[in-house]
């Protein structure tokens, strides 16, 4: 007699995770610690010019996190970041001066799939900025501008097609708190690659100036780039540092004297200000939660106000006015 076999087909549904699409996003990994201004992190390169990277590996404060050679500043998310020139006047007008950032997409994108991209920046707002701008935003790609020469002055401004997939029509001018620019996007080819600046030429791209005695140049730190269909991914908010708002600087910028606002009771407390080579300006006690602090004799610049007290260590920047 012949055995009947019977098989149990069980049908078992395809659990798909959504990824960030991007290598690196939080620019974390890298090959070499930073040293100079021709390096970038594992899988990021450049598109034009030279944007920079950051890690907190580097001693020296040139490259590092928070002080480097550009401003000071925390991390997004980690202890990395890049950083580079949306954009800057050159002469003669209307030349301009851009870096870009690009990396190919771990998988490329599938036409008519629904994608949410996100990635944070913030003005760095150090020495010699001297201008903040509009219009830095992510471009999708089906090459990978890799192929432009990088320190090629003639393609400093590649490309600037006067459109972005996501941009912000704002002037970024924030340098406390990091900048979330996001949106969606109905992908209308299989792009591979993105890059990251401004690709706005100047008639239309608008700056305003921060401080006039520096360049006409703004420069922004870049974090946590995103590119996914998941859109909870891709939509985290803003990581506040709670130490930056447990004391209050005002006004700022300020020309003659800050005062200094505690929103927790203290004591007293150590207040030291260093410029953004990590110098030691000055120091001082403060006994009450509301106190003044007399800057008229600093240059002209940005600084970074330390409040010490028995539980907490609270920074700001603070810009000192001519």
């Amino acid at each position: 007699m012949k055995k009947l076999l019977l098989f149990l087909f069980v049908y078992i549904p395809q659990i798909i995770f959504a990824q960030n699409l991007v290598p690196n996003p939080s620019f974390e990994d890298y090959t070499v610690c930073p040293n100079s201004y021709f390096m970038l992190p594992t899988d990021w390169y450049s598109c034009s010019a030279t944007p920079d990277y950051f890690n907190a590996c580097d001693s020296t404060n040139s490259f590092g996190i928070p002080i480097n050679c550009f401003g000071y500043q925390q991390a997004a998310d980690g202890r990395a970041y890049c950083g580079f020139y949306a954009f800057g006047f050159t002469e003669p007008p209307p030349n301009c001066y851009k870096e870009y950032l690009g990396c190919q997409l771990i998988n490329s994108l599938q036409i008519g799939q629904k994608y949410f991209i996100s990635f944070k920046v913030i003005f760095s707002g150090g020495f010699g900025v001297g201008i903040a701008t509009n219009n830095i935003g992510l471009l999708f790609s089906t090459i990978s501008f890799q192929v432009f020469a990088p320190y090629d002055p003639t393609k400093f401004c590649i490309p600037t097609n006067n459109f972005a997939h996501i941009k912000d029509t704002s002037i970024i001018t924030d340098s406390q708190n990091w900048t979330i620019i996001k949106g969606s996007i109905i992908a209308d080819s299989a792009y591979q690659y993105i890059l990251i600046g401004d690709f706005y030429n100047a008639q239309n791209t608008d700056t305003t100036i921060i401080n006039s005695n520096y360049l006409k140049a703004s420069y922004y730190y870049l974090d946590e780039v995103c590119v996914s269909t998941d859109s909870l991914l891709c939509n985290l908010p803003v990581a506040i540092n709670k130490k930056n708002y447990e004391i209050k600087i005002f006004p700022n910028p300020a020309s003659d004297y800050l005062s200094l606002k505690f929103t927790q009771k203290t004591s007293d407390a150590k207040v030291v200000i260093y410029n953004l080579l990590g110098e030691l300006i000055s120091t001082s006690m403060i006994l009450s939660e509301e106190s003044k602090i007399n800057i008229s004799r600093l240059p002209t610049g940005v600084y970074i106000l330390e409040a010490l007290t028995e539980k907490n260590i609270m920074r700001q920047k603070f810009i000192k006015r001519y």
